[in-house]
């Protein structure tokens, strides 16, 4: 029973994308249909093979991570990865437990494009997160952090049985604003908001990265910031964006609804 506590509590430190996938030199095996900042809602109930990435470990030999979704029907989706070898099809794990499994979803979108890869999960209690991957070919130093908060999530509905560990950056005790984003969604200042000492939290504002501010603050409760709904819900270019008459992109807990403070989207 202590064992199994202890992968529980070991698991949930790595709910996020294993930092091996940012030494992705190629991602294969793509589904056919899927596209990108689709919320994949169908077939219901069955399992499908989202993409797999190809990666070199220290001695540069290749590996393969095959990337499963288990789309929402008579129960919460299921993002499931299993390690393997390139030349190995990911056909033969569909059905297979995962190396790494994040549950309790639901919903799942993921982009492509020439330099990156990301993942936007959501949780049937509201939570959710945003997994970014920088590719080989075109490499940056990714953020530490994910989604719209740096809160870990404590939801026991994720197992995770991978092994690794990550590195942990010195704090520093730095205060409001971590992150500063226009409000044409251009970037005045590159994000410090790993140096926030207790976590931060970004307020949807309807671009594809919103401000970020120090401090911990989940989304989707009474005065607190609204929830990202998604990638194809940001501002378009091509229209005039006000916040107070359109504010698709986010969204509330039930009993909640949303109200905009200038740009930026909060839950009364």
């Amino acid at each position: 029973m202590m064992a199994w506590i202890l992968l529980i509590l070991s698991a949930l430190t790595f709910a996020k994308a294993p930092t091996r996938w940012n030494a992705t030199t190629e991602i294969v095996e793509k589904h056919e249909f899927y596209q990108n900042n689709e919320v994949i809602s169908k077939p219901k109930n069955s399992w499908e093979i989202i993409f797999a990435f190809i990666y070199p470990d220290t001695s540069l030999n290749l590996h393969k991570d095959c990337v499963y979704y288990k789309v929402p029907g008579d129960g919460a989706g299921i993002l499931k990865v299993k390690i393997s070898k390139p030349e190995i099809p990911c056909e033969k794990f569909r059905y297979d437990p995962g190396d790494i499994e994040v549950r309790d979803l639901k919903s799942f979108q993921f982009t492509i494009s020439k330099t990156s890869v990301y993942f936007h999960l959501t949780y049937t209690n509201f939570k959710s997160d945003r997994w970014d991957m920088f590719l080989m070919n075109n490499f940056t130093a990714p953020e530490i952090q994910y989604s719209l908060s740096s809160a870990k999530l404590q939801s026991p509905e994720i197992i995770m049985v991978a092994s690794g560990g990550e590195k942990n950056e010195a704090k520093e005790n730095l205060k409001g604003i971590c992150h500063d984003i226009a409000e044409d969604c251009s970037e005045k200042l590159p994000s410090v908001c790993h140096k926030c000492s207790e976590g931060w939290f970004e307020i949807p504002n309807g671009c594809a990265i919103g401000p970020k501010f120090c401090g911990v603050q989940e989304c989707g409760g009474k005065n607190r910031p609204a929830c990202r709904r998604g990638m194809k819900y940001q501002r378009n270019k091509k229209t005039k964006f006000v916040c107070s008459e359109d504010s698709s992109f986010a969204y509330c807990s039930k009993g909640f609804s949303v109200e905009c403070e200038g740009a930026l989207a909060y839950c009364r």
